[in-house]
């Protein structure tokens, strides 16, 4: 199957340091991608990179079948068809639910008021926040709040969803709401790459699991293998000391 989405030899730098090492990373259409490792490993690096807010210093990334590391790419438009979602939630306090989820609509997309509300609401529907989408950022759980965002990106109709550690900013107890939705997502094949440290959420959802250390991919594989058999002695580390503190 053609991937959607194939970064191949990329790498990014921050002076001295290295983030992230040349790698490969291919996405398939419907394909749930999680990555894993720890902290300062590459992971948020990589999934930057594949929508360009970090544009990375070498090699090459296709989003269908246009190079979109190119000169000249219309970066708007590749970011509306790969959607992200951040771990800090970055809504607008002053205005509603449904004005953080339309205005990209309005603004962006120049959707008149009615169309951008209808598509709002049908996003916050999916996420299940259709009767607070007049609440405004500091009436809602930190849950919920991580929810709109998802509804923000999912608005815009994107083909592939970005996860940068969703659940990172949240409560235990808010964890289990924005998983559900991602889950749901999972259920109508939505393409979604994802970074997390929840490692039993990866194995339920991932199609393919994507450990990586010292910004480069060590291993990669179906969940029930990783997490079971993996072949590499640093993957066998992390996944024995997550296990000792559980």
């Amino acid at each position: 199957m053609t991937p959607i989405l194939s970064a191949q030899g990329i790498s990014r730098h921050f002076g001295s340091i290295t983030a992230l090492s040349p790698s490969d990373l291919d996405v398939a259409p419907g394909e749930v991608v999680v990555l894993i490792g720890p902290s300062g490993s590459g992971k948020s690096t990589l999934l930057r990179c594949l929508n360009l807010l970090e544009p990375p210093d070498s090699g090459e990334i296709r989003f269908r079948d246009q190079c979109i590391t190119e000169q000249g790419v219309n970066l708007d438009q590749v970011r509306r068809s790969i959607g992200m979602v951040f771990q800090q939630f970055n809504l607008y306090p002053h205005m509603t639910a449904l004005g953080n989820v339309t205005l990209a609509l309005r603004r962006v997309h120049r959707l008149s008021r009615e169309d951008a509300r209808t598509r709002g609401m049908a996003a916050l529907e999916e996420v299940g926040l259709a009767k607070q989408h007049d609440a405004h950022p500091g009436n809602l759980s930190g849950g919920q709040q991580q929810r709109v965002g998802i509804a923000r990106a999912l608005a815009l109709d994107p083909d592939i969803m970005l996860f940068d550690e969703p659940t990172s900013a949240l409560d235990p107890e808010l964890v289990g709401e924005v998983l559900s939705v991602m889950r749901r997502l999972r259920d109508r094949k939505m393409t979604m790459v994802i970074v997390t440290h929840e490692m039993g959420f990866a194995r339920d959802v991932a199609d393919r699991v994507v450990f990586m250390n010292e910004g480069a991919i060590i291993e990669q594989g179906p969940p029930e293998t990783l997490f079971t058999a993996p072949t590499q002695p640093r993957t066998r580390e992390f996944l024995s000391r997550l296990m000792e503190h559980r």
